[in-house]
């Protein structure tokens, strides 16, 4: 039960916030009381899960399932997998209709459609088994081939893949959810690219997302690797923020490119799962895990597949330890991209004016309590970042 220490904690920061806010802050109290009663109910479910048997009971229908079919142990565990993904989606759904069309709606947030949400959710569910089960079948390949000492290859296979991926995701997924149109304002968009030239960075296009079919609330990224970049605005974010303002932000996302810190956090993330790989190989063949998660080590259906699955659910949790440390350098990344465009814009004032705003825009937490930072926050909070800016000098 060690692996659940984060998801407590969790709850204790999230009340702590919620008795941060004033009574005004009716949107923020809501939104902390709902994540507190879903993280707890998500806790409870995982538990009661496993104490039932529930990874038993999958297992053994996903045997059976795979038998009916004439399947081996690699078929048993795609259904495995396909097993869990399904139950989790469905636990985490009348969470996501409540959030959506009660409180977002609620406080004037929401613009989805029933029709968008639920092909939204389809859509996520598909793609999460698109690119899961190539990663699985990747890990089990390499198991089933190798044993133990396969894993030097997985890891390497896996970390090819999910390069990969980040180079394909800004224009073969996301607009699998959004409509991407060009930026029809000539002189914002003058402006964009002269900032960015100032930053050393080539801008491929920029562009405009119908973020307003789905929320109210604002965003904007730099996507893609190498000399081209693509400047992706919300529609949203435009229309409630000045051209100063939004050159501002622009700036901030060109100072995570220039300072490399995409190509940092890859790295990183890629040498801790280098360590995670090796112990996933080596447990797999341990009799521990079966009886760890309910199953009886003699039944047929605790095949290596199965324990892989298992093995990586687990791993999660425990990843949670190490998200903290994660987190603590995502915020030193955002303070110095927060410096390099006060630098590049002369000021800090145009950025301190639309991190305000879109505090406010996006209902963010004005004064979130220091553990609830710790362990969610991968940005500083607004005030700190205001103070650093209004602090800076050219």
């Amino acid at each position: 039960m060690i692996v659940l220490i984060p998801a407590i904690l969790s709850v204790l920061a999230m009340g702590f916030d919620y008795h941060r806010l004033s009574e005004d802050a009716a949107y923020q109290r809501e939104q902390k009381r709902f994540s507190m009663i879903r993280e707890t109910c998500t806790t409870l479910v995982f538990i009661l899960f496993l104490l039932f048997g529930g990874f038993s009971l999958s297992a053994r229908i996903s045997h059976d399932l795979s038998y009916t079919i004439g399947g081996g142990e690699l078929v048993q565990g795609v259904f495995f997998a396909l097993i869990l993904v399904f139950l989790e989606r469905l636990l985490a759904l009348p969470f996501a209709l409540y959030a959506t069309f009660s409180i977002e709606a609620r406080y004037g947030f929401n613009k989805t459609s029933p029709k968008t949400f639920f092909a939204d959710e389809v859509k996520g569910f598909f793609l999460l088994c698109l690119i899961g089960l190539p990663i699985f079948l990747l890990i089990y390949a390499f198991y089933d081939h190798f044993g133990p000492s396969g894993w030097l290859l997985a890891w390497i296979g896996y970390t090819l893949f999910s390069l990969l991926l980040s180079i394909i995701a800004p224009t073969v997924i996301l607009p699998l959810f959004n409509r991407f149109t060009p930026l029809a304002n000539e002189s914002l968009k003058t402006r964009i690219s002269g900032i960015a030239e100032q930053a050393g960075i080539k801008v491929k296009r920029v562009e405009v997302i119908d973020g307003s079919r789905r929320s109210t609330k604002a965003n904007a990224y730099v996507a893609g690797f190498g000399s081209s970049k693509r400047v992706a605005l919300y529609d949203t974010f435009i229309d409630k923020h000045s051209e100063e303002e939004i050159v501002a932000v622009l700036a901030h996302e060109f100072g995570h490119i220039a300072k490399k810190h995409v190509v940092k956090q890859f790295i990183s993330q890629t040498i801790l799962s280098a360590p995670i790989f090796y112990l996933l190989f080596w447990a797999v063949a341990s009799p521990i895990l079966p009886e760890a998660v309910g199953f009886p080590s003699t039944e047929i259906y605790t095949a290596h597949a199965v324990a892989l699955i298992v093995l990586v659910i687990v791993m999660g949790f425990l990843s949670a330890f190490f998200a903290p440390l994660f987190l603590l350098f995502s915020r030193k990344r955002e303070r110095e991209a927060d410096l390099f465009a006060a630098k590049l814009m002369g000021t800090g004032d145009e950025l301190v004016s639309a991190l305000l705003s879109l505090e406010k825009q996006n209902g963010g937490h004005p004064d979130p309590h220091p553990l609830s930072v710790f362990l969610h926050y991968s940005h500083p909070p607004t005030r700190q970042r205001v103070a650093l800016l209004k602090s800076f000098s050219p």
